[in-house]
């Protein structure tokens, strides 16, 4: 997955992109599995655009979240890691990305940042993905595939697999989604 990110985001940011990464915070079980993927994605942003990680920020999951989308990231706190990291020309998140409302939509696209995000939420916070696509506040969100695709093929490359796994949504084919 990291791989396959990493390219897309070089892709979208173009040359030398600057990344704020967001990530799970080391002692949550997503934390297990993310250090691999995070190498990876970091490798692919340099050999596909000469992109490189400026800031790496660990998210805690909020276990005390009773909504249904069960936030890892607030909105609150998306603004004070963008505020931190000021010369991020790109946001990956491995966290997902918080309901914002159309004040805090406005105010990130005012930003100009290009924004990646890993669909982590439950099945509520779907149309939320949806809004920010077709709003262009959220330029790329990477969803998993309820079913994989029909296919005799085993996937083998790290592109087959991710899109074995997992599939893109942009603003351009958003309208597509069933939420």
């Amino acid at each position: 997955m990291g791989e396959v990110v990493g390219e897309e985001t070089a892709k979208l940011a173009g040359p030398g992109a600057k990344v704020l990464l967001l990530a799970p915070a080391k002692g949550d079980p997503a934390g297990l599995w993310i250090d691999p993927v995070l190498q990876a994605f970091t490798a692919a942003l340099n050999q596909h655009g000469n992109g490189t990680v400026v800031a790496t920020e660990r998210v805690k999951a909020r276990a005390d979240d009773p909504s249904p989308t069960r936030e890892e990231l607030t909105a609150a706190q998306l603004e004070g890691l963008l505020n931190k990291a000021g010369g991020a020309t790109a946001l990956v998140s491995f966290v997902g990305f918080p309901v914002l409302d159309e004040a805090q939509i406005a105010s990130l696209k005012k930003r100009q940042i290009k924004v990646v995000a890993l669909y982590t939420a439950g099945p509520q916070a779907g149309p939320h993905y949806k809004k920010l696509l077709e709003a262009r506040a959220l330029d790329l969100a990477i969803l998993p595939r309820m079913e994989p695709p029909a296919t005799a093929q085993k996937p083998a490359t790290p592109r087959e697999i991710f899109n074995h796994q997992f599939f893109s949504v942009t603003a351009t084919n958003a309208a597509q989604l069933n939420f």
